[in-house]
């Protein structure tokens, strides 16, 4: 047990310094990317495919494919690779999302009506993130290092290794009904 936590303390750590240069990569072009959807990740093709630590493509898998066949150091290779973008582009979101809000409420501080879709865009967040405060709202609009949450759903998850993962592509095991 002790032997797999420090095996496991190592790859988060070598994840870590992966991760560096990619937000680094990202913090410095801030620009508009587009993401794209791909309907399955079959981690053989993934770990076949170059990859590039200093710029990762926005690839959302909307399924996945069990990594339960591949041995440790690949299936957290293959694990990575598959999560990673969706980290990156939901921080992406986020970061956005409080620029625009701060610059929203910048507008207002000096005395200027917001239009409609500022608004629009100010009313959703507040719903989004159930809360009526200012800065309450600024304070959810953080996001975590991807090096934690990439270790949060390795850990959730047992490196891809779970059914909610494989089945519902659900890295946190949250559940969620639609209406």
């Amino acid at each position: 047990m002790a032997k797999k936590v420090i095996i496991s303390a190592v790859v988060i750590a070598s994840i870590v310094t992966m991760l560096y240069s990619s937000i680094k990569t990202l913090e410095n072009e801030r620009k508009e990317f587009k993401v794209v959807y791909q309907d399955r990740a079959e981690p053989e093709k993934i770990l076949s495919e170059g990859f590039d630590c200093n710029r990762i493509q926005p690839v959302t898998y909307r399924h996945v494919e069990p990594l339960t066949e591949l041995e440790g150091t690949a299936r957290k290779e293959a694990f990575i690779r598959m999560v990673l973008p969706s980290i990156l582009i939901a921080q992406e979101e986020v970061i956005q999302a409080r620029k625009r809000a701060e610059a929203i409420f910048n507008k207002i501080d000096r005395g200027l009506t917001p239009d409609p879709a500022e608004f629009n865009f100010l009313s959703e967040l507040f719903r989004k993130y159930r809360t009526e405060s200012r800065s309450e709202l600024m304070s959810r609009l953080n996001t975590a290092p991807p090096s934690i949450v990439l270790a949060q759903a390795a850990i959730e998850t047992g490196w891809g290794s779970s059914r909610f993962f494989s089945e519902a592509n659900n890295v946190f095991g949250i559940w969620t009904f639609k209406k």
